[in-house]
């Protein structure tokens, strides 16, 4: 899957929104991330027993995010992130790929308006 497009790109309004915002297209529909921006994800796929967590840790303290990760007992994992709106898409286009041995097909994105606490971290299953 490494190099392809995923499928999800051409998924609900809100992931094709991000996308072309992404890719620096406009969107008549679409109004620009403020500078915070904080997200909750749902990714599925082939993202359990890959290292996808420690991997998402990495990352967002790399891009100096905060939030955290987990494993969800369907076999997804969901991250909430928060951050600069740049380093958020970063991370979302990061996240598109995940860690090596990694097969992502849809992550779903949500706006949330609560702050996570500071830092990243690995929280327990749900």
């Amino acid at each position: 899957m490494r190099g392809q497009t995923p499928d999800f790109l051409s998924g609900p309004a809100c992931g094709r929104r991000w996308i072309a915002a992404l890719r620096g297209e406009t969107d008549e529909g679409f109004s620009r991330m403020t500078d915070l921006t904080i997200f909750r994800l749902r990714i599925t796929g082939q993202v359990q027993g890959v290292g996808y967590r420690d991997w998402a840790v990495a990352q967002a303290g790399v891009h100096g995010l905060s939030g955290w990760v987990r494993n969800r007992s369907d076999g997804s994992v969901e991250l909430m992130v928060a951050g600069p709106d740049r380093k958020v898409q970063d991370m979302l286009g990061a996240c598109t790929q995940g860690p090596e041995g990694a097969v992502v097909t849809n992550i779903d994105i949500h706006n949330e308006k609560e702050m996570p606490p500071p830092g990243f971290l690995r929280k327990p299953a749900l």
